[in-house]
């Protein structure tokens, strides 16, 4: 996997608030491999959020989450599935295959 990208993308739990101030949510943000990125903000935010909508465990959000320009929601069970089978953590240099 090359890049993950957010189009417009919000949890749900944040949708018709206008008070959300983020450069994060309601952006398009591409990231990039071989990058590293900080996700910094104030509690209750959505950090955890999106780090559950990223390696597949949520899908309450709106907009689109894109895996190499494929639909987050389509590869949803494939990309859990194979981080479970390979027993991938997030510090362990197999995450989401990157």
């Amino acid at each position: 996997m090359n890049k993950i990208t957010l189009r417009n993308t919000m949890p749900r739990v944040f949708a018709g608030r206008d008070d959300i101030v983020s450069d994060t949510w309601r952006h398009d943000i591409t990231l990039e491999r071989g990058h590293v990125y900080l996700i910094e903000a104030a509690s209750g935010t959505g950090k955890s959020s999106l780090c559950s909508y990223l390696i597949g465990y949520r899908d309450d959000y709106e907009g689109q989450i894109l895996f190499d320009d494929r639909d987050g929601v389509a590869l949803e069970g494939e990309i859990v599935g194979a981080a479970q089978t390979r027993g991938a953590r997030a510090d362990d240099g197999n995450f989401l295959g990157i």
